[in-house]
């Protein structure tokens, strides 16, 4: 097997001398340098929020080379035709991190290192970021400087609201300052009936309101008071925590303070049974046979104001997602650690 050498930008059959960061090598048969292809050793992936970058992590134990090299591409990666590497690490190091890759992109990796003339390659690893559940995602908001929703719903922004484009948890997050600001936004799609579905955002609450002693909105659906639609609220001012309401009653209490920390809180119905988690602990179930007609949702605020108050969120929203047709999560869960995926 022949070792792989360096050429106009793409590693390919040579025999010829190559130098490449300072290690000289040369193609020969299988007595003599090679590339050794699918070595076992992991590669993991996740998303380092803080630094908004794809971060590659891999296990070479037992290993101690002078250097990883981390190769990628568009396409799979032929250990006949490897492209250049588009990195690398000093071999006590066993993490990339890839300033050009988004979110969203799809690429391929492999890792690297040389032992004397043989390079030896770790198995491909895939980097992608999909939703199985794409097509059953009814609404998305990113927040990220704008109130962009990735199922295409138009947003009406009112009063004092801002979609920053940076300070959330993953990226831009919504800011509301309790003075009767919220967003809404009306579709048929939104009608989630008696399917099985997802509400799910970051939360982190300042206070309560603007106005000490009253609730703060966060998502209702509602259409009067009271209503057969999903209301998710947040009460008391100093100590502030999640509950949902239906038809004028308090149907599950979570026991979680969301002041002051972003919080994963999800709203789940599996069949007749009604969920809230958060962090991803469930806080109690509702058992309900009814359908849910709403087509309306008010994010940040009320369906309409109560004492002249809209009872507006004092606090932050970051990567909101509705989920029709699909109860993602059943049972205690880790939270997300990444934006949710845009397909």
């Amino acid at each position: 097997m022949p070792i792989y050498g360096h050429n106009n930008g793409k590693w390919h059959a040579a025999i010829i001398w190559a130098k490449h960061d300072d290690i000289w090598w040369k193609s020969c048969d299988d007595t003599d340098g090679q590339v050794i292809v699918g070595a076992p050793y992991n590669i993991q992936f996740l998303w380092d929020s803080i630094q908004n970058k794809v971060k590659t992590t891999w296990d070479f134990d037992g290993t101690n080379p002078d250097k990883f090299y981390i190769f990628r591409d568009d396409d799979p990666l032929d250990p006949g035709n490897m492209p250049s590497p588009i990195g690398n690490v000093d071999g006590d190091k066993r993490e990339f991190f890839d300033d050009d890759i988004g979110l969203d992109d799809e690429v391929y990796y492999r890792v690297g290192y040389y032992e004397g003339p043989s390079l030896v390659l770790s198995v491909e690893a895939l980097w992608e970021h999909k939703d199985p559940h794409w097509n059953n995602v009814v609404a998305l908001l990113h927040f990220n400087g704008d109130f962009t929703d990735k199922k295409d719903n138009i947003w009406s922004a009112y009063g004092n609201v801002i979609a920053s484009a940076s300070g959330g948890i993953f990226g831009g997050h919504y800011i509301g300052d309790g003075k009767d600001g919220w967003i809404e936004t009306t579709d048929a799609n939104l009608v989630l009936g008696t399917e099985n579905f997802t509400i799910e955002f970051f939360c982190n609450m300042i206070g309560s309101t603007y106005k000490v002693g009253f609730v703060s909105t966060l998502f209702d659906m509602r259409t009067a008071e009271p209503s057969k639609q999903i209301c998710i609220e947040a009460l008391e001012y100093n100590n502030p925590k999640i509950s949902m309401t239906y038809n004028g009653n308090t149907r599950i209490q979570s026991s979680v303070n969301i002041r002051n920390t972003y919080r994963h809180v999800a709203l789940v119905r599996n069949d007749s049974s009604i969920k809230m988690y958060i962090d991803g602990v469930s806080q109690g179930e509702w058992i309900t046979p009814d359908s849910f007609s709403g087509n309306r949702v008010v994010i940040g605020g009320r369906f309409a104001p109560k004492d002249n108050d809209m009872r507006s969120l004092n606090g932050y929203i970051d990567k909101l997602r509705i989920t029709k047709g699909v109860a993602r999560y059943t049972s205690d869960y880790t939270p997300p650690d990444k934006p949710f995926p845009n397909k």
